[in-house]
């Protein structure tokens, strides 16, 4: 019988899944990455805020990965397009409002998260992302959280986990 071998991306997806599925989460490397991050702050000062918010969502699936959740980017159409673009993009389900990332962890509910810059403040969200907040957070099985960059997003995650 030949094996197949996998791509390093499916390896890491398949780890993950598996890490996910024994329900042990390991937070003391979740402390450890954590701490790190909050000195990467202040180099973040000088990037643009477009770039800023995606290094953002990257430190909180690293953080939320070391402690054994599955968590991920939802792609839905980054940035502005064309016309044409816009209307190719949804209909391949693009869905304006829908959340920047999604955590789950077996046993809870999936966890949606809509990232803004370090600082912000609830006016930053747009109606369409209130709207499917206010949608997710109507569902038993469902929460919806905005994380005020990656420090405060983890400390989100960090009170899910416990409530």
């Amino acid at each position: 019988m030949k094996m197949r071998k996998l791509s390093a991306q499916k390896c890491e997806a398949v780890m993950i899944f598996k890490h996910a599925m024994s329900g042990r989460l390991n937070l003391k490397a979740g402390a450890m990455l954590e701490q790190r991050l909050k000195a990467l702050d202040e180099i973040d000062a000088a990037l643009k805020r477009s770039q800023l918010e995606k290094i953002e969502q990257d430190r909180v699936i690293q953080w939320a990965r070391s402690v054994g959740l599955v968590c991920f980017r939802i792609s839905n159409g980054d940035g502005k397009k064309s016309a044409v673009a816009g209307r190719q993009a949804k209909l391949n389900g693009v869905l304006a409002g829908v959340s920047d990332l999604q955590c789950i962890h077996l046993g809870r509910k999936n966890l949606f998260i809509e990232m803004k810059r370090r600082g912000g403040k609830p006016s930053d969200l747009s109606e369409a992302q209130r709207a499917f907040g206010e949608f997710v957070n109507a569902s038993e099985n469902n929460a919806f959280v905005v994380g005020y960059g990656a420090v405060d997003a983890i400390g989100k995650i960090k009170g899910w986990l416990d409530a």
